[in-house]
């Protein structure tokens, strides 16, 4: 009987040391699992909170057109318009967010008719156009729009998109802004600071030789464009119409990758060069 009761509580004593070694492995992999989330929070890096939106503004103005002598009937009235799409950008940073998108609507709008706030600006700028009162004013349809074009989590590059057609025009008129910020202070970006000095000298000839090969040779005044759009994995240069051609040459898009030319790439807080090329 002696030997029956020694047997269960040795046996009662192991069992409650297996049950402490495994609540001890619990305690430690929980442990583990909070230091390994710690090190993931190092790890991350700063995040912009970008989030975006758009803006619309439009008005129009109709006008009437005097009969001509060569015209059969009266013509119809001619309604002039302007459209705004502006991009509307938040960070977690609201200050320089507004800072941004102030840059963005004088970009749009010039400057001109500006208001306290972006709202103002928009709608000033669209309403400029209820003033014309006859053909000598100039009639037209303009159309402006942000397009985003890349980021990073400290790059935002867009790209604002123009049309105009003006009234008894043969053909409408395009333009390409843009526009690349750091979302950590508002500011743009310039190519020298991604680009080491002296960059220009050696970067013309690849465009050019692109531009030729893409576009063909014939017909244009080559110089390299300063507008351009910065891309995770490369940079764009992009020409406005009559710039370096005639209006039937139209506004050529020149791409080049980080990896074709690697010798002129600058650190930079921006875009990490070595994450994207491959």
């Amino acid at each position: 009987m002696k030997s029956i009761v020694y047997i269960v509580l040795v046996s009662l004593v192991v069992l409650s040391c297996n049950q402490a070694n495994n609540n001890d492995d619990t305690v430690n992999t929980n442990q583990t699992q909070e230091n390994s989330s710690a090190e993931t929070v190092k790890e991350i890096v700063w995040q912009s909170g970008l989030e975006i939106k758009f803006q619309k503004a439009f008005a129009e103005k109709c006008i009437e057109i005097p009969r001509e002598e060569w015209m059969e009937e009266d013509p119809e009235p001619f309604c002039a318009s302007t459209s705004l799409k502006a991009m509307v950008v938040r960070l977690n940073n609201q200050q320089v967010a507004n800072k941004i998108n102030a840059q963005i609507v004088k970009t749009m709008t010039g400057g001109a008719n500006g208001g306290s706030n972006r709202i103002q600006s928009l709608k000033g700028y669209v309403n400029a156009i209820k003033s014309i009162e006859s053909i000598e004013d100039g009639l037209g349809n303009e159309e402006q729009s942000c397009e985003m074009i890349d980021s990073t989590n400290r790059l935002l590059s867009i790209q604002i998109i123009g049309d105009y057609m003006a009234y008894g025009a043969a053909h409408p008129s395009g333009s390409i802004k843009c526009l690349n910020f750091d979302l950590e202070t508002g500011n743009k970006i310039t190519v020298e600071e991604i680009l080491i000095d002296g960059y220009k000298r050696k970067i013309a000839p690849i465009v050019k030789r692109k531009l030729f090969k893409e576009y063909g040779s014939e017909g244009w005044e080559f110089k390299l464009t300063l507008n351009i759009s910065m891309h995770k994995s490369g940079i764009s240069f992009e020409y406005n119409q009559y710039e370096i051609g005639p209006y039937a040459m139209g506004a050529p898009s020149i791409f080049i990758k980080w990896n074709e030319i690697q010798d002129l790439l600058k650190k930079n807080p921006y875009i990490n060069f070595d994450k994207y090329i491959k």
